[in-house]
């Protein structure tokens, strides 16, 4: 499935998960993991109870093909995932030290990290933030918005998307938390179904 046609059948593009952190296998980790395959992807953390776990993959395997598909570098192995729907099975072809070896995992649904917005920023005590990629937009969303909060006061709304933050791009949670600095004003630009708008909190 193309992220067109899963932007036609949901409405938005709906990533699987997988369960591996990835790395673009570089010459120094060739020679650090003793590889002559000059493509791959290197996995450099897996997820607790992930499907990759329960497959069987561990850190420092390298990925080199995914359902017949080679895999040169981490994008590949990350637009391969992305694109699979919950329940779709991956046969994963890896080197475990010298030894090459071929798993199925099966997709499953990525749990949605959220964040209380008062352990972000003061203003934001009553929120709940959560990391969504909508319309192809990748940001941080209102999840929940107390009624009587600083936040809904100021026209905050349950499902406006933080794109940027104190004019820092942000993408995720980490990013968010990077961006803001918890004693200050903090500047957000949201998107809100097809409108954009700057919000300041202080």
């Amino acid at each position: 499935m193309t992220i067109k046609d899963s932007l036609v059948k949901h409405g938005e593009v709906r990533r699987g998960l997988l369960g591996v952190t990835t790395q673009d296998l570089t010459p120094e980790l060739m020679t650090a993991f003793n590889m002559t395959n000059q493509q791959g992807a290197a996995v450099s953390r897996i997820e607790s109870n992930s499907p990759a776990e329960k497959a069987g993959l561990q850190a420092g395997d390298v990925i080199i093909a995914a359902n017949g598909q080679a895999i040169k570098d981490s994008h590949d192995i990350r637009n391969l995932v992305g694109l699979l729907q919950v329940g779709d099975n991956v046969d994963i072809e890896y080197f475990h030290g010298n030894e090459k070896k071929t798993v199925t995992a099966t997709i499953s649904k990525p749990e949605q990290a959220q964040l209380a917005g008062e352990k972000l920023h003061r203003t934001l005590k009553g929120t709940a933030l959560t990391a969504t990629q909508k319309d192809q937009i990748e940001g941080v969303a209102f999840r929940t918005i107390a009624p009587n909060s600083y936040a809904a006061r100021v026209g905050l709304r349950v499902g406006d998307v933080i794109v940027s933050a104190n004019r820092y791009r942000v993408r995720n949670l980490d990013e968010l938390k990077q961006a803001v600095n918890s004693n200050g004003a903090l500047l957000i630009n949201l998107q809100r179904g097809e409108e954009g708008l700057f919000v300041v909190l202080q």
